[in-house]
């Protein structure tokens, strides 16, 4: 086995970057986000996330692979009802409002046949170890596997099969012990081969996705974080561990809002 070498120190997060991400917080994990345990009275349909970016609601659609937005008294309202208890008697205004979300299946009763759901996201990053090793350490038939995967599933599968895909391959694995220097070990390693795998226009998407593969295959799992920015409407993502991001610089990964954590 080879001994793995200790990263120099990572930069850590500036308090003062860190967005409010209008979602309940999740610990610092490599597992999924816990559900919300609290007696709410709405939740999203299933593969429906939100975030708030000041006074703007941005919300990804799995199923549709798309975004889209609620702003001004839409918004205001939306925010309101996400916010009640289940025992909160509705004033007129916001059961007009329950009554147009519903029908667009935008909110659901969190108690209803068909519940609704309330994603959670981690929290913001407090470090970042994106760079480059001297040499690099690269195994072969794992790179393989992996860079097949990850072509199958952005060539030829939707979005929403992208995310099912890295959840199952996160859950088949057992619990161990913390992986944080193997991670940023193989994802150093991975980066030094970039220009050999990437053309400068491959997206964020798959970049990600290949690296939560490659890292999957050596038993290390890997937070796959979804993020969006407004003025102008940008969306991102990149991979984490324990709160350290693996593929992207810490700056660029806090001028977004996360939406969603797989």
């Amino acid at each position: 086995n080879s001994a793995f070498r200790r990263p120099p120190a990572m930069k850590p997060a500036d308090p003062a970057r860190i967005r409010d991400e209008a979602a309940l917080p999740a610990a610092l994990s490599c597992r999924p986000p816990p559900r919300a345990t609290s007696r709410s009275a709405f939740g999203l349909r299933p593969q429906l996330h939100v975030c708030a970016i000041d006074s703007t609601l941005i919300f990804l659609d799995i199923e549709a692979d798309r975004y889209f937005a609620l702003t001004g008294e839409d918004a205001e309202a939306f925010q309101a009802l996400y916010a009640l208890d289940a025992d909160t008697v509705l004033p007129a205004d916001l059961r007009r409002a329950k009554s147009r979300f519903t029908h667009l299946d935008l909110l659901r009763e969190m108690h209803a046949a068909a519940p609704g759901c309330r994603p959670c996201v981690r929290p913001p990053p407090i470090g970042s170890a994106y760079g480059d090793v001297l040499q690099a350490r690269m195994r072969p038939l794992p790179l393989l596997q992996a860079l097949l995967s990850s072509l199958v599933l952005t060539r030829l599968c939707p979005f929403r099969h992208m995310i099912q895909t890295a959840r199952r391959w996160k859950a088949m694995l057992p619990e161990g012990p913390n992986y944080l220097y193997e991670a940023i070990d193989h994802a150093r390693s991975l980066h030094r081969l970039t220009p050999f795998l990437f053309t400068r226009h491959e997206s964020c998407l798959f970049r990600s996705l290949l690296l939560v593969r490659y890292l999957n295959v050596f038993g290390i799992p890997a937070d796959w974080e979804f993020g969006v920015r407004l003025a102008p409407f940008c969306a991102h993502c990149w991979v984490e561990h324990e709160g350290i991001v693996l593929n992207d610089h810490q700056d660029t990964v806090l001028s977004y809002t996360k939406i969603l954590s797989v």
